[in-house]
């Protein structure tokens, strides 16, 4: 028996007496009017999701990763300074990357004794700064 017989034939035996060319598409429908139709007789049940377990949580990182917008040129004259450094022909113990250098130049700051009594914009922030640097320096 071909692949075509035996699709002729397994839609005969599903849709009670296969489809006919007189019939058309609407028979289909007849033929599957003798399939059990399942009244609803009962309330409806809640279908509870099932609840994985959670998995137990990694260690968190040390530090977390943000995204700071900045200018380009502020951002090629930290780069320039991570380069500059990495190329002085020193031995490291790691590598200095631009990260590098804003996580250095942040904990300086936060290290220090800032005013900011008088912060009201990012020009008087970076004054107060320059004024917490000049004087840690003496």
């Amino acid at each position: 028996m071909n692949t075509k017989a035996k699709l002729k034939d397994t839609m005969k035996t599903s849709l009670g007496g296969g489809l006919s060319a007189s019939k058309g598409v609407d028979s289909i429908f007849t033929a599957t009017a003798h399939t059990k139709v399942v009244e609803e007789t009962e309330p409806h049940q809640e279908i509870q999701p099932k609840v994985k377990a959670v998995p137990k949580q990694k260690k968190p990182d040390p530090m977390d990763k943000i995204t700071v917008p900045m200018s380009y040129r502020i951002k090629e004259a930290i780069d320039d300074l991570a380069k500059a450094i990495n190329r002085n022909g020193q031995k490291k113990k790691e590598r200095i990357t631009a990260n590098s250098v804003i996580r250095s130049v942040l904990q300086l700051i936060t290290s220090m004794d800032v005013d900011v009594s008088n912060i009201d914009s990012e020009d008087s922030l970076k004054k107060a700064i320059l004024k917490a640097i000049t004087e840690a320096r003496r």
